[in-house]
């Protein structure tokens, strides 16, 4: 299939539903002191988001593409060998195709293509103020295993928004330096042993779950079938949490930070340098320094993001071109402060490779669905 703009209609219902579209910042008003108040654990949050109920369903999934819009999508399943595997699911054959044989369908990146996870994503971008991404997952009823035991680098805040599932959610506390990115990829390419779940809880919809960065979690489903969105709050992904502040300071004449109970900076930090400084007991001169630069560095990755959920075209072709320029801005911040907490300088020329490889990571992405470059 060629790329080509997207149709009319498409562009037509997607201007259209601003004036319907939810209030996910009333949602997230509401969500946002509640995950502040036990930042550092899991908690189980009822009737906090009934905005969710029915905003993303397999229905609408299966619609965007319909109408012309791109979604990257892969298919997850139970397996005799490692008990779950992931591959590339061409999303034209429809919802119904994924969740056969007790499948789950992962959609990473819903805000970069579906207006209403984008809008959804914005909001929390601003209620948040820290970087953000959306995905969604798709599981049918019965299914033992819709995901396995792992953990994620990113806080994980989940919202269901049809049906019902399972969630098992297990402490790791305490995180150390030293075992930080094995504990950050837990359960990822091996499984995992676990004992008592922290927590054990169905969601409902309009319920919302928190679990903070590093920690396992598993789901299933029992007699209905379920679509939840997950918000990623991206603090480690993007060198924004509490060891890689330590590793600046470190690198300018302090300790460094062995072991912590949170990955996760408190609440308001990075992007606020006073709350940052108040987490550090301190206000030298390097203190203040280092705050400002990743209260810097925070603020351009969440713009970067938020120019990367504003859109109206949802086609494949569009998608691409967005998404490189995002891949290549983020990239740029990233390597920049990673320099700067290893005590460096460094100019943002991204190097030729990196661009290179961008573009081949969209390209396939398009290739996995069914599109052609020309």
């Amino acid at each position: 299939m060629k790329l080509r703009s997207m149709p009319w209609l498409l562009r037509f219902v997607a201007l259209l539903t601003i004036a319907t579209s939810i209030q996910w910042d009333a949602a997230w008003r509401r969500i946002v002191p509640k995950v502040e108040a036990t930042w550092s654990e899991a908690s189980l949050m009822r009737d906090v988001a009934p905005e969710a109920i029915g905003s993303v369903t397999t229905a609408t999934l299966d619609a965007h593409v319909q109408g012309g819009g791109f979604l990257s999508a892969r298919r997850g399943a139970p397996c005799a060998d490692s008990g779950w595997e992931t591959e590339p699911f061409p999303m034209r054959s429809g919802t119904t195709k994924a969740l056969e044989g007790h499948g789950t369908l992962i959609l990473n990146g819903v805000a970069e293509t579906v207006p209403e996870c984008a809008r959804c994503a914005l909001a929390a971008l601003d209620a948040f103020e820290a970087p953000a991404s959306l995905n969604c997952y798709a599981t049918g009823p019965n299914a033992a295993v819709a995901a396995p035991p792992h953990a994620d680098a990113q806080g994980v805040l989940v919202l269901q928004t049809c049906g019902s599932q399972r969630w098992r959610v297990w402490d790791a506390r305490p995180f150390r330096a030293s075992e930080l990115n094995t504990k950050l990829t837990a359960g990822k390419g091996s499984a995992l042993t676990l004992g008592e779940p922290y927590l054990d809880v169905v969601l409902k919809e309009g319920d919302a779950l928190y679990a903070p960065a590093g920690w396992p979690h598993a789901t299933s489903t029992e007699e209905d079938a379920s679509v939840h969105l997950t918000l990623g709050l991206d603090h480690a992904i993007f060198g924004l949490d509490r060891f890689s502040l330590a590793r600046a300071l470190a690198a300018r004449g302090s300790s460094r930070l062995e072991v912590d109970d949170c990955v996760a900076l408190p609440f308001w930090s990075p992007i606020n340098v006073g709350a940052t400084l108040q987490y550090l007991e301190r206000n030298d001169a390097v203190a203040r320094d280092v705050a400002v630069a990743f209260a810097a560095h925070a603020y351009r990755i969440v713009e970067a993001q938020a120019r990367l959920y504003e859109f109206e075209d949802a086609s494949p072709a569009a998608w691409r071109d967005r998404w490189r320029l995002w891949a290549d801005e983020s990239c740029r911040y990233v390597m920049a402060h990673n320099a700067f907490i290893a005590g460096a300088f460094a100019l943002e020329d991204l190097d030729e490779e990196i661009i290179r490889q961008n573009d081949l990571f969209a390209q396939r992405e398009l290739q996995k669905q069914g599109y052609s470059m020309s």
